[in-house]
């Protein structure tokens, strides 16, 4: 998990009092996402790399937007946990 302060969209983010509410790594631990809640209820998205050369991607997403996002990770079971703890009701079959 990433640590420490981060700067996104020109605000400075401390991830180490942030919320996961998701994380997923693929390619062997070299890269992947995590979805973070700050403090005050803003959601962080990180694309992180381990990869040599490349850099971690943090962005602000809205709350469809980060639903939008889990919907197309790979652990159905996990990301549906992660949007019920964003509070989004999903509706029933």
């Amino acid at each position: 998990m990433r640590s420490g302060k981060v700067i996104v969209g020109g605000k400075l983010v401390d991830l180490d009092a942030c919320e996961q509410i998701y994380a997923d790594g693929r390619f062997r631990g070299s890269r992947g996402v995590t979805l973070f809640r700050t403090a005050k209820g803003n959601l962080v998205w990180l694309d992180w790399t381990n990869w040599q050369g490349e850099e971690d991607k943090f962005r602000f997403v809205t709350t469809e937007e980060a639903v939008d996002l889990l919907l197309q990770q790979r652990h159905v079971q996990r990301a549906t946990q992660a949007i019920l703890d964003l509070g989004v009701k999903l509706p029933e079959e």
